[in-house]
């Protein structure tokens, strides 16, 4: 008597998951739409005897059951998270500040407005000259991101406190007498001295790398210049080249690479 009892609601309850099946619910819509059509019951009457069928039939087969359960359980599975999209880019690339950014939207634009230079059938020279001009955009992108981590590294060290720093740490190593407090005072003004050349050295990488990103972005606007003309210069593929000389091969700096810190000199 109690299993008789408590195999009616889960019988009522397959069939209420039975009913909500996207397939069946289709279906059945399916039929309404047919019937309303052809302005005849036959259809939906079939659909109705099809759903009945369909409700307890599949409410009584353990099989039908462990399908919609497996179902259910894959719907209720979160979703898995998106992968990003592959490219060639390191991820530091991909993060550029708006001045960058819209430095390189700019350059974006003016790779495609020569491509349409070309027309229907592009010569042999402008094919060329446009699939070296593919080249640049990612070394463009790649000084614009050096450029970029340079400006940030350079805002957070001062020049004037590192020589400041390295001259406490002279004067204190001149009046010491410990052998090994001078040993580690000596490596210290070593490290200082290293910090100062190296920001001296990203400051003038940085103004190099912003001369090329100058120089590129005025020869793409003096391509742009010439117009539909350029599709047939036969000298536009040098001119690419001169560009990609300008830029340069890409670089690999480690911009924050000196940033070692200084032994504390041991007390006296």
């Amino acid at each position: 008597m109690q299993s008789a009892t408590s195999s009616v609601p889960s019988a009522a309850s397959s069939a209420k998951r039975l009913f909500v099946v996207q397939e069946n619910l289709v279906l059945l819509g399916g039929a309404g739409l047919f019937s309303a059509a052809l302005a005849s019951p036959v259809p939906l009457l079939l659909g109705a005897a099809g759903e009945l069928l369909w409700l307890s039939l599949g409410s009584l087969s353990p099989a039908v059951r462990h399908w919609v359960e497996r179902r259910e359980a894959q719907q209720r599975r979160p979703p898995a998270p998106a992968t990003p999209p592959e490219t060639n880019e390191p991820s530091s690339q991909r993060v550029l500040a708006p001045e960058y950014a819209g430095r390189v939207l700019t350059l974006d634009r003016a790779l495609t407005t020569l491509r349409t230079f070309g027309g229907a059938r592009p010569e042999p020279p402008f094919e060329l000259a446009m699939s070296r001009l593919r080249t640049i955009r990612p070394l463009y992108v790649g000084f614009c991101d050096t450029h970029q981590r340079i400006g940030r590294f350079l805002a957070g060290t001062r020049e004037a406190q590192l020589v400041a720093e390295a001259e406490r740490l002279r004067v204190q190593f001149a009046g010491e007498k410990d052998l090994g407090t001078r040993l580690t005072l000596k490596q210290a003004i070593g490290a200082a001295q290293r910090r100062v050349t190296h920001r001296r050295e990203m400051v003038e990488l940085q103004r190099s790398i912003g001369v090329k990103l100058d120089s590129v972005e005025r020869g793409l606007a003096y391509l742009v210049s010439q117009g539909p003309a350029l599709g047939s210069n036969p000298r536009l593929p040098d001119e690419v080249e001169a560009l990609l000389v300008e830029l340069g091969p890409a670089l690999d700096v480690d911009v924050e690479g000196s940033r070692e810190s200084v032994p504390a000199p041991a007390s006296v």
